[in-house]
């Protein structure tokens, strides 16, 4: 993996969303991209997921055994989900998309701001954390972000 060779000297051992989009020089509009660069890195066996926005390096150069065998167990587990699933009910239904402007006080401007961050539904704003966006959001505060996903949380019962 190219980028991750590049970037892998310009990072700390154990780091944040933040510090690999100041290493990369990505701006708050672009947290999608970033979020999704360590995903990949992380499927590869670069590294490993400590918290929500914290990841440290894999100290093992020979990642590929790791990665073979964590694909198959993953398998097999999706497998066993998806079948007893599928058991006792008749067809699974997708969860209904909710848009952000269905919250008091979300506007189209912010909801603007949110779509540049990839959250484009109530259901995509529950999954994040209210300080973390409130840093990548400008004129939004912690506590309206914190309220938001409380009442998606309540939309989506």
């Amino acid at each position: 993996m190219g980028l991750y060779t590049k970037i892998e000297e310009r990072i700390s051992k154990q780091f944040s969303i933040f510090q690999l989009m100041t290493v990369l020089g990505i701006g708050a509009s672009n947290v999608r991209l970033a979020r999704n660069l360590l995903k990949q890195f992380h499927r590869q066996g670069y590294i490993k997921r400590i918290s929500k926005n914290m990841y440290e390096k894999v100290e093992s150069t020979d990642v590929a055994p790791q990665i073979e065998s964590k694909s198959k167990k993953n398998l097999k587990k999706k497998e066993k989900r998806s079948s007893s699933k599928t058991k006792g009910k008749k067809s699974e239904e997708e969860p209904k998309q909710i848009p952000l402007t269905k919250l008091n006080r979300l506007g189209k401007k912010t909801e603007e701001k949110f779509n540049a961050l990839g959250i484009n539904s109530v259901n995509d704003l529950i999954k994040e954390t209210p300080s973390d966006l409130a840093k990548l959001i400008s004129g939004v505060s912690k506590d309206s972000i914190k309220e938001w996903i409380e009442e998606g949380k309540k939309l989506l019962k």
